[in-house]
């Protein structure tokens, strides 16, 4: 049961502490969420034990669009700020979910963050797809050259579909060969943003400034 603090017809605003889950997999999904602060994490869990973190959700993205049971739980990997905005109310039929012209940039964002996974998939080389992945994630960032990661090893391992000692050793063979220094096995300061890119062919997202106020 999703629970938020106070509400209006079409409007809700919550925060989860660290760790908690917003959401649950197989939970009824009232409302879609947009990031104001912190991360989360959208996880699918396999009947066998594994986990497909599906992708990690920050300030100005938006998730939870299944307007039935949820696919996937939503967990907040640091203290978040949401907000929630209902489907439907009890005197409305579901509201049409289409993305109008001109829609939430968080919808567009949204959108976007599903092309940059499928995108994260097409680099077979396992070092590439983590450099692909840190590029992506230091638009959250308000200084792009210090990535600040806000999950584990094995989170970006269960998002890139890598083990997390193959990450790690990715990680390990990016600062040897000096694209970024790890100042902490969470910071790192990038040191040759370009090589990253030219490796990757980088290209900044056009909605990747696009924050919600």
């Amino acid at each position: 049961m999703e629970t938020l603090s106070t509400s209006t017809v079409h409007l809700r605003i919550a925060s989860w502490r660290k760790g908690q889950a917003i959401y649950r997999q197989g939970d009824e999904g009232r409302h879609w969420y947009e990031v104001v602060e912190g991360f989360v994490a959208l996880c699918h869990y396999f009947g066998d034990g594994r986990r497909q973190v599906s992708r990690f959700a920050g300030r100005g993205d938006a998730f939870g669009f299944e307007s039935g049971l949820r696919q996937f739980s939503a967990e907040a990997l640091t203290d978040v700020g949401l907000v929630g905005h209902a489907f439907w109310d009890d005197r409305a039929p579901p509201i049409d979910m289409t993305p109008p012209s001109g829609s939430h940039p968080a919808l567009q964002r949204a959108l976007e963050a599903v092309e940059n996974t499928m995108r994260l998939f097409s680099y077979p080389n396992a070092m590439h797809r983590t450099a692909a992945f840190l590029l992506q994630f230091s638009t959250y960032c308000e200084q792009p050259d210090i990535i600040e990661l806000p999950m584990s090893r094995q989170d970006l391992a269960d998002h890139l579909g890598l083990t997390m000692h193959t990450v790690s050793r990715s990680f390990s063979e990016l600062a040897r060969r000096s694209f970024f220094i790890l100042e902490k096995p969470d910071r790192l300061k990038v040191l040759d943003r370009s090589g990253l890119e030219a490796m990757v062919e980088f290209e900044k997202m056009q909605g990747d400034d696009q924050l919600v106020a």
